[in-house]
């Protein structure tokens, strides 16, 4: 599904690292002769990821379709209770580009806890005020997983190109009211690095990526989730 609020799009080269800590990888990223630097506090980031009843989009992923949209509500802060400024977020992908569509969701309010029930979440989506178009999109979409993890923000010297270090990460199914939910997550160890940068500065990317030691990989934290919480058929 495509947006009029689609801002430019860029590049996302993905690292997703096992048996390394984060302390490693951090100094790998502060030694590089690009001089990244911190760019601001680090963040937790809490998202609920949106599918069909038949995993439409981990499918697309899969198959590598290379024009797709990923739905998913994005908040700051902690991952239970009341969730506080919520933003709808629908991201696109076009081969190796990718930008999003955000949403700021003002009215009303719900709860991420035990007993956590789906259609709260969709009566919360319909007061806002979003495109039709995008109401009608998440209609045919339930809430399936969820997902926290920790982000570190790096930038730089030149500004051309940011890197951000998720770590602590770990996923809770949604796919059936949770009587249980702030105890059912699952946490795997690892530690996913994401190069970002716009198209104008393709042709400098290599001199930022031939610094960082690992291999370029596919890498979906919805994807990954999804395997690793085994709620649907695969």
């Amino acid at each position: 599904m495509r947006s009029s609020n689609n801002p430019s799009y860029r590049y996302e080269k993905k690292y997703m690292i096992q048996g390394v800590s984060y302390e490693t990888v951090s100094s790998i990223i502060t030694s590089h002769p690009a001089f990244f630097k911190k760019q601001h506090n680090s963040r937790n980031i809490n998202n609920i990821y949106f599918d069909t009843f038949d995993r439409q989009f981990v499918n697309e992923n899969l198959d590598g379709l290379s024009v797709r949209t990923k739905p998913r509500i994005r908040w700051y802060g902690q991952k239970f209770g009341k969730v506080v400024s919520p933003k709808l977020e629908l991201k696109h992908k076009e081969n190796s580009l990718g930008t999003k569509s955000v949403y700021p969701l003002k009215k009303g309010y719900f709860k991420v806890e035990n007993d956590f029930n789906p259609n709260d979440l969709a009566q919360f989506i319909l007061l806002q005020d979003i495109p039709n178009t995008v109401q009608s999109f998440l209609r045919m979409l339930t809430p399936v997983l969820l997902n926290h993890y920790s982000r570190d923000y790096y930038v730089s010297n030149d500004n051309k190109f940011r890197i951000t270090v998720d770590y602590a990460i770990n996923y809770n199914s949604l796919e059936v009211l949770q009587s249980n939910l702030l105890n059912s997550s699952v946490s795997p160890s690892n530690v996913i690095i994401e190069v970002k940068y716009d198209e104008i500065n393709c042709d400098m990317a290599d001199n930022i990526t031939s610094f960082i030691p690992f291999t370029i990989t596919k890498s979906s934290k919805y994807v990954t989730g999804s395997f690793l919480t085994n709620y649907w058929g695969y």
